[in-house]
């Protein structure tokens, strides 16, 4: 019969990786990289600029758009002699239309948030 070898370790099992580790600290402002930050920084201003100016537009757009709904159910009531029933089938109405568009707008900031997490952990 053939005698399968054996190995028996004498270190324990490390979630570590193997690597060698340097004590080199380099600074960010002594290196060619420090030209690179001002712009970085101009960039990243932009970035956020055009982001608040999207949401903003969309947040008019969307105010429009229930303003519009809003119109259309103050129309369609216009005919209506009984005014209370007439308030209630507006209020109805347009809180469905408000819940389900701030719905959707808290979705989409949600949405991102959770991307700046992820992006922000995977650097």
């Amino acid at each position: 019969m053939v005698k399968i070898p054996t190995f028996t370790s004498e270190k324990s099992i490390t979630s570590e990786p193997s690597s060698v580790v340097s004590n080199i600290k380099l600074s960010s402002t002594l290196t060619e990289a420090s030209a690179l930050i001002p712009a970085a920084k101009q960039i990243q201003t932009y970035a956020l600029k055009k982001r608040d100016n999207e949401e903003k537009l969309q947040a008019k757009k969307t105010l429009l758009e229930l303003k519009a709904e809003s119109d259309k159910i103050i129309e369609s009531q216009k005919d209506n002699p009984n005014e209370a029933e007439s308030i209630s089938v507006w209020e109805n109405s347009f809180k469905q239309l408000s819940n389900n568009k701030l719905s959707n707008i808290k979705i989409q900031i949600i949405c991102k948030a959770e991307f700046k997490i992820i992006s922000v952990f995977w650097k």
